[in-house]
């Protein structure tokens, strides 16, 4: 208990607010926000081309949740916010405009000589990034071929804007257009998917009926050994599909027990975020294998549990029968448990014999999974189960003072000292917390922190330099560096 009370008066006195930029988010952003708003939002401090730690800036935000056009515009002639940035993805506005089906800023978008050639980092081009936005507006695609682009150019998975179409549409007449306009509606992607596979992700029966009525094959199977039951195992974003689709796939011939080459069934999918109990059980009565281990060593209740869904769990949690399992990377369900703070599960397969002191493939014990994936709003959760695992015979490894580190979390540097982690202690790279604090930080507080608790700043690195050295060069760090001499 004196233990427990310490760790809280730490974070409850040392931690550490900063200003949250109201524009890095959804809930500013909606299809009336003026410029008058965000002209005050301004005022008051909030960046209108920062960065979010995904790489989302207000601009994008604004796209994706529809504000008016007036107040987009406005944005991008804030210095900083050219045609020309790149955002979450290495996506450009021109990407988020088409895909959000925004035919007008679209237009002004490409007039202002935005790349209409970007490729993603997924690898999708223009037009192919637009479809997966289920975007059918004509308009669009025409602004794209009076541009020179190509529309049935494929992404770098082989997948044209038809594929990606059948993922969003009613009826096959939407298709037309495009067929129309050159595209292959039997073309295959790099993995031998047809349209059906991927219209099968959204579950549309009448839909995948008027497909097999202009000739489908619902039964053919990709070169991953997938047939379109993969796909409707997998859903789509934000979507799953429920047991209909998978009753009316199976009546038509689809065999439900195959397994991928990566050694997944349809378990392993569903697993993931499908949250509809009965497909579980349907799936289980087909005979799959609810033991079977893919080729990363997880079953199906190690994915559910990696994902944190809770309805996978609930259910495969009750049926499999090794709760033991290790998968390649040395992670079992209790580090899953830390890692999503599951308190739930932890709580379960604390009572269930694991293996508390199990070190994974990188070195890593439970403690060092709980304080990498540290986060304030989870403080409760942390400090209950750090206080276990050291109460469990688990160590505390040096290597967590880096992490604390990376954080710059003085609270958190603070209870690692309190638990006997040497502060001078030299990572894989032969760095300590205070190199590391001095290459990469942002303030120079947190390096005075780190020698006020006994970093030493007359260290050397292997090439001969100084922790002042390194904080010279560190263009994050500003301020009066002399300390550090």
């Amino acid at each position: 208990m004196k233990a427990f009370l310490s760790i809280s008066l730490v974070f409850v006195s040392m931690t550490i607010f900063a200003q949250k930029n109201i524009f890095l988010g959804n809930e500013f952003w909606n299809e009336n926000t003026s410029i008058e708003e965000v002209k005050s939002e301004i005022d008051k401090g909030n960046s209108p081309t920062e960065f979010s730690q995904f790489n989302f800036d207000a601009t994008a935000y604004a796209i994706l949740n529809k504000a008016p056009l007036e107040t987009i515009l406005f944005l991008l002639e804030i210095e900083g916010n050219e045609v020309t940035k790149i955002t979450h993805d290495a996506r450009n506005y021109l990407m988020w405009a088409a895909y959000r089906g925004n035919y007008e800023l679209t237009k002004i978008l490409m007039e202002k000589g935005a790349d209409i050639h970007i490729l993603d980092d997924k690898g999708n081009n223009l037009q192919t990034f637009t479809a997966m936005g289920g975007v059918t507006d004509h308009r669009i695609y025409d602004l794209f071929t009076a541009y020179d682009l190509k529309l049935d150019a494929p992404n770098r998975a082989g997948a044209t804007a038809i594929h990606y179409l059948a993922q969003h549409i009613e009826d096959v007449k939407a298709f037309d257009y495009f067929i129309a306009n050159g595209f292959d509606i039997e073309a295959k992607d790099n993995h031998g998917n047809t349209v059906f596979h991927y219209a099968s992700s959204q579950g549309n029966i009448e839909l995948l009926d008027q497909l097999i009525a202009i000739g489908f094959n619902p039964k053919e199977v990709n070169d991953n050994n997938e047939n379109a039951l993969f796909f409707a195992a997998k859903g789509k974003r934000r979507f799953s599909n429920e047991l209909p689709v998978f009753e009316y796939l199976v009546k038509k011939g689809l065999n439900p027990r195959l397994t991928n080459i990566a050694g997944n069934n349809l378990l392993h999918f569903i697993a993931a975020s499908n949250k509809n109990e009965n497909v579980y059980t349907y799936l289980i009565d087909q005979n799959l294998d609810i033991q079977k281990e893919n080729d990363e060593g997880n079953n199906p209740l190690m994915i559910a549990a990696m994902r944190k869904n809770e309805v996978g769990l609930s259910i495969l949690y009750a049926r499999t029968k090794d709760k033991t399992i290790i998968n390649d990377k040395g992670y079992n369900l209790l580090t899953y448990a830390l890692r999503t703070k599951n308190a739930g599960l932890a709580e379960r397969v604390l009572k269930a014999g694991l293996d508390f002191k199990i070190i994974d493939k990188s070195g890593d014990n439970l403690i060092t999974h709980l304080v990498a994936t540290f986060d304030e709003r989870n403080r409760k959760f942390f400090e209950h189960y750090f206080e276990i695992l050291q109460k469990k015979g688990v160590k505390v490894q040096d290597k967590t003072i880096h992490l604390a580190t990376a954080m710059e979390n003085e609270a958190l540097v603070t209870i690692l000292l309190n638990s006997k982690v040497d502060i001078n202690a030299k990572n894989k790279h032969g760095l300590t917390a205070l190199q590391l604090a001095a290459m990469k930080g942002h303030d120079t507080k947190f390096l005075r922190f780190l020698i006020e608790k006994g970093a030493d700043k007359n260290t050397i690195t292997d090439f001969d330099e100084s922790v002042y050295d390194l904080a010279k060069s560190n263009e994050l760090l500003s301020g009066d560096l002399e300390f550090l001499k």
